[in-house]
């Protein structure tokens, strides 16, 4: 039921001929049997496409269905409701901003010119209400997001990542249609209540500490081990846990100027 997918994962201790070789996670693969499995549709039916639309699963017929969509956007005003609705029915606009949302809150920096997919169901039907996945629209998938949450230093929580995002400065294609899709006041408006909302539920600073106590309560048993065998590994995510508290303020602040908002952001 969520708008964005998401992989599961399952943390292990592996040996390689016998020998002690420390802690890895085994994650859930996005491909053609992931979405059959996930969404009960046929494995042959999918597409899916990475930054600048790349084709990682599909055909150039499928490229160019999307790159339509991109060049629709940019030779028409998405303001007026006409065009927007053209796009609404190829692109699962909600799954594109909680997935953008979550991207720019976590300072993701190695996005969204890497590490971006999205994906259709060849044989759906548009349906306003319609279940994700089922109506032949694009959706987004989140996937490798280890350069967030303070990954390149411990002050990370202050930058803008919506200046970087929905400025010139990044042209990554798909991020062009998102762009032009803000310029929708529909949408815009909606964008920022999914950032609003985002930040006081799963970006809520207790939900994250509590979440990495949580995942950490699930490798400690092992952590000692797995530090001596490579000499990582201690960090039990105090990081993480800075970046969550102060974050909130700096992504509300951001949200506030771009978008010239006489409000806070609640």
């Amino acid at each position: 039921s969520q708008p964005v997918t998401t992989m599961a994962y399952q943390p292990v201790i592996h040996f390689l001929n016998g020998e002690y070789w420390g802690i890895i996670n085994i994650r859930e693969r996005y491909d053609k049997y992931y979405l059959a499995s996930h969404f009960n549709i046929s494995k042959d039916d999918v597409a899916i496409l990475e930054h600048n639309t790349s084709i990682d699963l599909g055909t150039l017929e499928d490229q160019n269905n999307f790159n339509e969509i991109i060049d629709f956007s940019l030779a028409n005003e998405l303001s007026k409701n006409e065009n927007i609705e053209v796009v609404i029915k190829k692109v699962n606009i909600e799954s594109m901003f909680q997935y953008y949302s979550a991207q720019i809150y976590i300072v993701n920096m190695d996005w969204p010119h890497n590490n971006q997919r999205l994906w259709c169901y060849r044989k759906g039907i548009y349906d306003e209400n319609g279940v994700l996945g089922l109506d032949g629209r694009w959706s987004w998938m989140i996937y490798d997001t280890d350069h967030g949450f303070n990954f390149e230093n411990d002050t990370v929580f202050k930058r803008n990542e919506i200046q970087r995002i929905l400025s010139n400065e990044t042209d990554e294609r798909v991020t062009q249609l998102f762009r032009e899709i803000l310029k929708n006041e529909s949408a815009k408006n909606r964008f920022i209540n999914i950032v609003s909302d985002q930040i006081n539920s799963c970006f809520k600073p207790d939900y994250v500490h509590s979440k990495v106590d949580e995942f950490n309560a699930r490798i400690a048993s092992s952590r000692a081990e797995h530090y001596n065998r490579w000499r990582s590994g201690v960090d039990e995510g105090e990081t993480i846990k800075t970046f969550a508290t102060e974050r909130p303020a700096y992504m509300r602040d951001h949200t506030r100027e771009h978008f010239n908002l006489g409000d806070d952001i609640d």
